[in-house]
């Protein structure tokens, strides 16, 4: 039971890398607790992924970039609040 009491006390989740475990966990954070998720998309590995495959040709990029962007936009709508940065 000290686990729950330890989730009910953290109020929110900054994540912004290990795309697999948080999707994984997200729903049940989502539905089982109130911590606010807080997405932070520094590093776009669909974009980046897709660059490369604009640059190489390389078919196995364009899938991978296709697989991230699935994943990242999903998780993107999941989160409570989103925060991107831009390099200008």
């Amino acid at each position: 039971m000290s686990g729950l009491k330890t989730i009910s006390q953290i109020l929110i989740l900054l994540t912004s890398t290990d795309l697999i475990s948080l999707q994984k966990y997200i729903d049940f954070i989502r539905e089982k607790t109130n911590i606010k998720v807080i997405y932070y998309g520094h590093d776009l590995h669909f974009l980046r992924e897709r660059r490369e495959y604009e640059l190489t040709g390389d078919v196995e990029k364009k899938n991978a970039s296709a697989y991230w962007k699935s994943m990242e936009l999903d998780l993107m709508r999941k989160g409570k609040h989103k925060l991107l940065s831009v390099k200008c």
